[in-house]
């Protein structure tokens, strides 16, 4: 037991009407909460402990007896529960009875509670509501030590959203085949959220939902349209969930055409390919050539599965590699590249035989013809440049 808490203190933390009664079922319920509450593989409570908090616990104040309590935590170790396991002390062990494994170990807890601390699209009291009921799931020992000497960037997070009940009429608007109905907000330069106007008047989007994707940190709702706009290269949207403000299902049936159905299909493999979910719509094979000193940072973006080849060594003695991808081009896309400097190189394809060896063999690119790869390259290396001068411009002299 704990030295620092008495069995009084336990007994006030145990959640609800937890052991207030005195019938059997209650104490049994109530020994179970004490042990995964306040014991675990390293702490433990002898049967005289859980009666004296079962004693405070209750509202006649009256103690239980020894072999009652002996009986609880036998049928509580001997009847396994799904990811529960009680442990009895050995013969000549006085270091108490042990919750040994929990919903979640202190570790995992801990990991979990600090992706929820950073994630940016939740609110505040979300973010609350949702590390008080992970800590709920491990004992008060592991709860310590799950927020341990962990510094987390907390940056300010949104107020308004509720990405739950987006998330929830989207699922419900998919099942059902319905149109979604929604506001989708901004915020301007004076720091307030504002409503976009809908193309068909007033502030309400009426779309059919596509699919809800977890991408690069964010939540989104692929939707498609009432009214298309003619000025975007793509008819579908990429909504953000924190964005979408009073969700419902409508009435209307969900449009359906070849388009949509592609769309649903083709979730798994256009995900890989856009960043930030933004991408024009085509899918491009890109030949990168790659430092050894950014290799990290190009793997955590397109997958470890990704494989080097023609690794060769600069004259400043700095190994590269080519890499081959398949992406959409996309200001984010170039933004990225952009950030490495020369690091990251787009590359024209030497030749057949360079574009299907080794492990390419086996990309899809090694499907398409050479000059259809040298036309994804000029066409990557036409966009970069159009961005680079585009964003040069405001300094031109």
């Amino acid at each position: 037991m704990d030295e620092m808490m008495t069995t009084e203190e336990m007994a006030e933390m145990l959640p609800g009407s937890l052991g207030l009664q005195d019938d059997a079922r209650s104490r049994l319920l109530c020994t179970l909460g004490i042990l995964m509450q306040f014991t675990d593989s390293n702490h433990g409570l002898t049967a005289t402990e859980i009666r004296d908090i079962l004693a405070s616990r209750s509202e006649s104040g009256k103690r239980p007896s020894e072999p009652s309590v002996l009986s609880d935590i036998k049928s509580l170790a001997e009847n396994g529960m799904p990811a529960i396991e009680i442990e009895r002390p050995t013969r000549g062990k006085t270091d108490g009875f042990r919750c040994t494994k929990a919903f979640l170990t202190d570790a995992q807890a801990r990991l979990l509670i600090n992706i929820v601390r950073t994630c940016k699209f939740i609110t505040l009291d979300e973010w609350r509501h949702l590390c008080e009921t992970l800590e709920g799931l491990v004992s008060v020992d592991q709860q310590d030590r799950s927020v341990g000497e962990v510094y987390v960037d907390e940056r300010p997070r949104p107020t308004e959203p509720d990405v739950y009940e987006a998330a929830d009429v989207a699922t419900q608007s998919i099942e059902l085949g319905r149109k979604m109905g929604f506001g989708y907000c901004y915020h301007g330069l004076d720091g307030k959220e504002h409503l976009l106007e809908a193309p068909g008047g007033g502030f309400e989007f009426h779309e059919t939902p596509i699919a809800l994707i977890f991408s690069n940190g964010n939540y989104y709702l692929e939707t498609w349209p009432e009214h298309p706009s003619e000025s975007l290269p793509r008819k579908h949207f990429s909504r953000r969930l924190d964005r979408i403000r009073n969700p419902r299902v409508l009435d209307a049936k969900a449009e359906k055409n070849d388009e949509i159905e592609s769309l649903k299909r083709s979730v798994p493999r256009r995900i890989s390919q856009t960043f930030d979910m933004y991408g024009d719509g085509v899918e491009r094979h890109l030949f990168l050539k790659v430092s050894a000193n950014v290799s990290n940072s190009v793997l955590a973006r397109f997958g470890h599965a990704c494989k080097f080849e023609n690794v060769a060594m600069e004259e400043d003695g700095v190994k590269y590699g080519y890499l081959l991808v398949s992406v959409q081009l996309s200001p984010t896309f170039y933004r990225w590249i952009f950030g490495f400097g020369s690091q990251i190189q787009i590359v024209r394809p030497v030749n057949e035989l360079w574009i299907r060896g080794g492990t390419w063999a086996k990309h899809p690119a090694s499907k398409r013809t050479f000059n259809s790869l040298v036309e994804d390259y000029e066409a990557a290396v036409d966009g970069y440049v159009a961005h680079l001068k585009e964003a040069l411009s405001p300094y031109e002299v």
